[in-house]
């Protein structure tokens, strides 16, 4: 039910993992400096086959972690300099400590179930460009987007970038982009 602490961690010769559907937390360091990992990572998400290939075939650049995990924890893809894309379920609640450090992230998608984001998350995620929060509340650890300069934008709810700005480091403010409401349509 649970990948266990540092389980994977600096396993230079690991080159695919599956994950199956029934684990519901990532451990801390789990995968950290895991660079070798190709580019598919499968999983197993209520029975059906999800994996990706994206760019270069001889390195891991997107990771969809399962339906059913609650929690990334500490460091569990530190230093997986390309991962380029990871897809977080809506059953994750806590991003933990370091989770995505210096990894080459370029975007992030951060579900309305997540009600914490721990100290340094995705510090020196220098190749994020965006990110985008659904959760109208979110608990930040310290510097969570730190050193990721080439962040130019981070989409939160509609009339949400003032919570988020008292939570965000003043560097960030004027990257705080509002998400419009979609409109409701009538049926006719």
């Amino acid at each position: 039910k649970s990948i266990g602490e540092a389980v994977f961690k600096s396993c230079s010769s690991l080159t695919n993992i599956n994950i199956p559907e029934n684990v519901t937390s990532i451990g801390i360091f789990a995968f950290e400096e895991c660079n070798s990992l190709e580019p598919k990572i499968l999983i197993h998400d209520n029975g059906k086959k999800c994996y990706g290939w994206i760019g270069d075939k001889e390195k891991c650049t997107e990771v969809i972690i399962p339906s059913g995990v609650t929690s990334i924890k500490q460091s569990a893809f530190y230093k997986c300099s390309s991962l380029t894309n990871i897809v977080i379920p809506d059953s994750v609640t806590e991003i933990g400590e370091s989770a995505f450090k210096s990894c080459g992230l370029t975007s992030v998608v951060i579900p309305d179930s997540v009600t914490k984001i721990g100290d340094g998350a995705f510090f020196g995620c220098t190749g994020l460009t965006n990110g985008e929060i659904h959760s109208p509340e979110i608990e930040f650890g310290i510097r969570v987007l730190c050193e990721c300069e080439n962040l130019k934008s981070i989409k939160v709810p509609a009339k949400k970038a003032d919570y988020y700005k008292k939570r965000l480091p003043e560097e960030l403010h004027d990257l705080i982009v509002e998400k419009k409401k979609k409109k409701k349509t009538k049926k006719k």
